[in-house]
C-alpha cells in the first residue's frame, strides 16, 4: 500500500486517463470539453492565487489536465479511423457483400460455430468494381460440421453474405450483447454456411495453424491417457480456457460458489505458472531465470491463445521481472498502474470490458489487502504457510472483485472464500499436472498413463467440493441488485478500509459511517422505487406474449404456453431481479390459443388486455380510461376498428404474437385517434402508476 501520491504516479496518470476516456463514453462533444478545461483552468488559478493551492500542485493539475485530454482525443481518434475505414461506410451496398477476411476469434458449438473476423477487403457482389481494402470487424456465425477444423485463427476466408446490425435485446436490464460486441469494435453480424467458405491456402510453415494442430493433439493427449468423463474437460478449461467439453452440472457448481474465475485463463494461472518457474529457476543465474521466466510464461499465453487477462498478467509480471532484473523494485501498485494505462492507450474500449475491470480489480486487491490479511491470520506451522498464502491470496482478490461480480452476475455465495482456496489449490495442482501430462503423451506413454490416473483422481475429488458447496445451505444468494452508486460506494468502503488497516485514517469511525449510512439509503431509494406501485412491462419475446405485472408484495406474469423458460429468462430475469421477484408472491396465467379478455385497474385508468381476438364481452363497461395491449390479432377488420375505437384508448400497443399487418392498422388507428402507439416486436413497453 503506497504511503502518498508520490510513490505511485502512474495511478494519479491512470484515473485522470480513465477519466477522460468516461467523458468520451457519455457523450461529451469537443465544445464540452472546451468548457471543462476553462473552468478547471480558471479553478486552478483562482486556488493557487489565494494560497489555496502551491505552484508545484496546480503545475501538477495541468499535467493531469493534459493527460485527461489525450485520453479524450485519444478515444475519439480511433473511433474517427475506424468509422472512416469501415466497411460498412466505404461500400454503399444494400445487397451481398463479398468479404476477404481474417478469423480472430472462435468458438465451436453443437451444430455452429460463431467467429470473429476482421475484413481485409469487401466489394458489393452486384457491381464488382466496388473493391476497396476496408476494415472492421464481423460476426460471423458459421452453420454445418463439413472441414469445420480448417477454421482456424488467422486463416484468411472468403464468403459472400449480407450483413446487419447487431440489435439490442430490447428488454429492460437485460443482457445487452450488442454493447458487450461493441466493446470489441464489432457492430455488424452475418450467418453463412460452411460450404460458402473459400479458404486460401496457407504456407505450411504457418505458425498459427501449426499451434493449432498441437493445441488439438495436446487436447487428444489429454482425452487418450484419462478415463473419467469429467476429466478432459476441467483440464481443458484450467490449461486452455475452452469449456466446450466440460460437464454442464461441474460448470454451474464452479460458478454457483464464486469459482469460475479458475475455469478462465486468467492472471491467476500465468501466476501458477510463474510461481512454478520461479521454484526451479530460483539459485540460477538472474539473467537466466529471468529470460526462461518470460519464455515459459510467454509461451503459456500464447499456448493458451493468447486471453486478453492472461496477456494483461503477462505484461505485468514481464515489467515485475524486468525491474528486478534492472536492480529497480518499482511499487507493485505503480507497475500494475502502468500496464493498464499502456492497454487503455492501445484500446480505450478495454475500460468498458468485463474481464478488463476484473483483472487489475483482482490484482489491485491482493496487492493492497494480501500482506495485512497475511499478518492478522496465525499460523500453527510453517508446514501451513503455502496453505495460509493461499488463502489469503483469494480472500484479498474476492475484496477487489466481489461488489463487481454482484453488479454484473446479481448473485453471490457466502463460501466464495473457502470455495476459492479449494479451486485455487486444485487449479494448481492441475494446471501443472495437465501441461505435463499434454506434454508427456508426445514423449513417454508410461509415464503419461501415470499422470492421467493422478488428474482422474484430482478432477473427481475437486468437483466433488464443489459440488458439495452448492449443497450445503444458502450456497448461492441469488436475484441481488446492485445500482452502479451503490457499486461506488461499496468500494468507497473498500477503500477506507485499506485506509484504515494502512492507519492512514486515525479517526475512522465518521468517514466511515457516513459511507455506509449513504449506501443503505441507496438501497432503501431502490427498495422503496422497485416495491412501491404497479407497473407492468409488456417484454420483447418475438412471437411469444410475456407480461410481467408488479404490484406491492406481488407478482403476476402473462405468458404464452409455448414459450421456453430460456427464452423467458433471457427476457425478464434482469427485470425480476431489480424487482426483488422472489419476495413477492406470484401468480402465472398461461396464455393459448383461445381469446382471453383481462383487465388490470390501476390508481386513475386500467390495461385492458385483449388477447387473439377483438372482443368484448356483453356485460363489460369501463368508465375508466384505459391502455389497450393487443396480442396475438392476425388481421383488423372494421368491426375490430369499431371496437378499439369505442374504448376511446389513452393508448395502443402491439405486443408479441400480431402479424405485421395487424400491427400496421394498429398504428393507423392510433394515428387517428391521435392517441400514442408502442410496438414491442423490438423493443419492450412498460407503464408505471397508471
Amino acid at each position: 500500500m503506497p504511503i502518498n501520491f508520490s510513490e505511485v504516479p502512474f495511478l494519479r496518470i491512470l484515473l485522470f486517463w480513465i477519466t477522460g476516456t468516461s467523458l468520451y463514453v457519455f457523450g461529451f462533444d469537443a465544445e464540452a470539453m472546451v468548457k471543462i478545461n476553462v473552468a478547471s483552468i480558471v479553478l486552478i488559478i483562482f486556488t493557487i492565487s489565494f494560497k489555496y493551492l502551491d505552484l508545484k500542485t496546480g503545475i501538477s493539475l495541468f499535467l493531469m489536465m493534459a493527460v485527461m485530454n489525450t485520453a479524450y482525443f485519444r478515444s475519439h481518434q480511433l473511433d474517427s479511423r475506424q468509422l472512416k475505414n469501415h466497411f460498412s461506410t466505404q461500400i454503399n451496398c444494400e445487397e451481398q457483400f463479398y468479404f476477404t477476411a481474417k478469423i480472430k476469434e472462435l468458438r465451436h458449438g453443437d451444430n455452429t460455430t460463431t467467429s470473429i473476423v476482421e475484413v481485409l477487403s469487401a466489394f458489393c457482389v452486384s457491381t464488382p468494381e466496388t473493391i476497396e481494402v476496408t476494415s472492421g470487424n464481423l460476426l460471423l456465425t458459421i452453420s454445418g460440421e463439413e472441414e469445420k477444423d480448417e477454421l482456424i485463427p488467422g486463416k484468411i476466408i472468403g464468403f459472400s453474405t449480407t450483413v446487419s446490425k447487431i440489435s439490442d435485446s430490447g428488454n429492460p436490464r437485460s443482457f445487452s450483447y450488442k454493447n458487450y460486441m461493441a466493446r470489441k469494435r464489432v457492430f455488424h453480424r452475418a450467418r453463412i454456411g460452411m460450404q460458402d467458405i473459400h479458404f486460401a491456402e496457407l504456407d505450411k510453415r504457418n505458425f498459427r495453424k501449426r499451434l493449432h494442430v498441437f493445441r488439438m493433439d495436446f487436447i487428444g493427449n489429454l482425452n487418450q491417457y484419462t478415463n473419467k468423463d469429467l476429466s478432459p474437460g476441467m483440464i481443458t478449461g484450467i490449461v486452455l480456457g475452452d469449456r466446450s467439453l466440460l460437464m454442464d452440472e461441474i460448470n454451474n457448481a464452479f460458478r454457483d460458489v464464486g469459482a469460475a474465475h479458475v475455469l478462465a485463463v486468467s492472471g491467476l494461472h500465468v501466476g501458477i505458472v510463474f510461481s512454478i518457474l520461479f521454484f526451479f529457476l530460483q539459485k540460477a543465474n538472474k539473467y537466466l531465470r529471468t529470460g526462461l521466466i518470460l519464455i515459459g510464461v510467454w509461451g503459456f499465453i500464447v499456448f493458451a491463445g493468447m486471453p486478453p487477462s492472461a496477456v494483461r498478467a503477462g505484461s505485468m509480471f514481464s515489467l515485475f521481472a524486468l525491474g528486478q532484473l534492472a536492480g529497480k523494485r518499482g511499487h507493485s501498485m505503480n507497475i500494475l498502474a502502468l500496464c493498464a494505462v499502456l492497454h487503455l492507450f492501445i484500446e480505450p474500449n478495454l475500460m468498458r470490458d468485463v474481464g478488463f475491470q476484473f483483472s487489475y480489480l483482482a490484482l489491485g486487491g491482493i496487492i493492497v489487502f494480501f500482506n495485512k490479511i497475511n499478518a492478522l491470520i496465525p499460523s500453527p506451522h510453517s508446514l501451513f504457510n503455502p496453505l495460509k498464502d493461499l488463502s489469503c491470496l483469494s480472500i484479498a482478490a474476492q475484496l477487489g472483485v466481489l461488489p463487481l461480480s454482484i453488479y454484473y452476475f446479481n448473485q453471490a455465495s457466502p463460501y466464495f472464500m473457502l470455495s476459492s482456496l479449494f479451486s485455487v489449490f486444485g487449479a494448481y495442482i492441475i494446471l501443472s499436472g495437465g501441461l505435463l501430462l499434454g506434454f508427456s503423451g508426445f514423449i513417454w506413454s508410461p509415464f503419461a498413463n501415470l499422470l492421467g490416473w493422478i488428474m482422474d483422481w484430482s478432477c473427481a475429488i475437486l468437483a466433488w467440493i464443489m459440488i458439495g458447496f452448492t449443497d450445503l445451505p444458502f450456497a448461492t444468494a441469488r436475484e441481488i441488485y446492485l445500482s452502479w452508486p451503490a457499486l461506488l460506494m461499496l468500494y468507497l468502503i473498500i477503500i477506507l478500509l485499506a485506509f484504515i488497516l494502512y492507519r492512514r485514517i486515525v479517526s475512522w469511525q465518521r468517514p466511515v459511517i457516513l459511507t455506509l449510512m449513504a449506501f443503505l439509503l441507496m438501497g432503501f431509494h431502490g427498495k422503496v422505487e422497485s416495491t412501491t406501485g404497479k407497473s407492468v412491462y409488456i417484454y420483447s419475446t418475438g412471437r411469444q406474449l410475456l407480461v410481467d405485472v408488479f404490484s406491492p408484495n406481488e407478482l403476476t406474469t402473462i405468458k404464452s404456453k409455448d414459450l421456453s423458460a430460456r427464452a423467458e429468462n433471457f427476457a425478464a430475469s434482469g427485470n425480476r431481479i431489480f424487482y426483488r421477484s422472489k419476495d413477492r408472491k406470484s401468480e402465472l396465467i398461461e396464455v393459448e390459443r383461445s381469446a382471453l379478455i383481462l383487465q388490470i385497474q390501476g390508481s386513475g385508468s386500467d390495461i385492458l388486455f385483449m388477447i387473439n381476438e377483438l372482443s368484448l364481452p356483453g356485460d363489460f363497461s369501463s368508465e375508466r380510461p384505459v391502455h389497450l395491449i393487443i396480442s396475438g390479432a392476425r388481421n383488423i377488420s372494421s368491426e375490430d376498428k369499431e371496437i378499439i375505437r369505442t374504448q376511446n384508448p389513452l393508448s395502443i400497443t402491439s405486443a408479441a404474437g400480431n402479424t405485421r399487418l395487424a400491427a400496421v392498422a394498429l398504428e393507423e388507428i392510433a394515428d387517428n385517434l391521435k392517441v400514442k402507439f408502442y410496438n414491442t416486436f423490438n423493443k419492450y413497453h412498460s407503464l408505471k402508476n397508471f
